[in-house]
């Protein structure tokens, strides 16, 4: 039987995975624009944030409409290559070769779930993190702070946005600067 404790601590969990997603329609996108070696607006003024926010809802909507799970932006391997398009198709074709294959089950066996979240640990810790914290302590220092710190006391990244987020509202109400 699942007990009121339970009950709110999957609410939270669902929101810091809520908060975890934003930060990935933000993060991947510019990571990848910094491994091509491209602009954040296109050569059509469009921001890639916005159009990778916009495939992210069409590819997520269409996966469910088929019973599949929400699909994430990721960092692309394929990002410097010299023909990127090309070469983003060869791996979505290999992809669903294996998927049509029935070898995703079989494969995913040996990938023990530690070296995904290691993955995503080290590049959190190591590739997001230092990027753009600095940014977000320029646009607003006190804002910026209380988040990071809230965050990292609670490990809930849910709370530290809403710690940010009622942090920004003081500031706007009061007036403290």
């Amino acid at each position: 039987m699942v007990t009121r404790n339970d009950k709110i601590l999957l609410v939270r969990a669902a929101l810091a995975l809520i908060a975890l997603r934003l930060g990935t329609g933000i993060a991947y996108p510019a990571i990848n624009a910094d491994i091509a070696g491209i602009d954040t607006i296109t050569g059509s003024g469009h921001s890639i944030f916005d159009v990778t926010s916009i495939i992210a809802g069409i590819s997520g909507a269409s996966s469910a409409f088929f019973g599949g799970v929400p699909l994430e932006p990721i960092i692309s391997g394929t990002a410097a290559s010299p023909n990127p398009v090309f070469s983003a198709a060869l791996m979505m074709g290999l992809a669903a070769v294996i998927l049509l294959l029935g070898l995703v089950g079989k494969i995913a066996k040996y990938i023990p779930i530690q070296a995904v979240t290691g993955f995503l640990l080290l590049l959190g810790a190591l590739i997001i993190f230092p990027e753009n914290a600095p940014l977000a302590m320029e646009a607003d220092p006190l804002v910026g702070s209380v988040t990071a710190v809230v965050t990292a006391a609670t490990m809930d990244p849910f709370i530290g946005m809403i710690a940010g987020l009622i942090t920004k509202g003081m500031i706007a109400l009061f007036g403290v600067v």
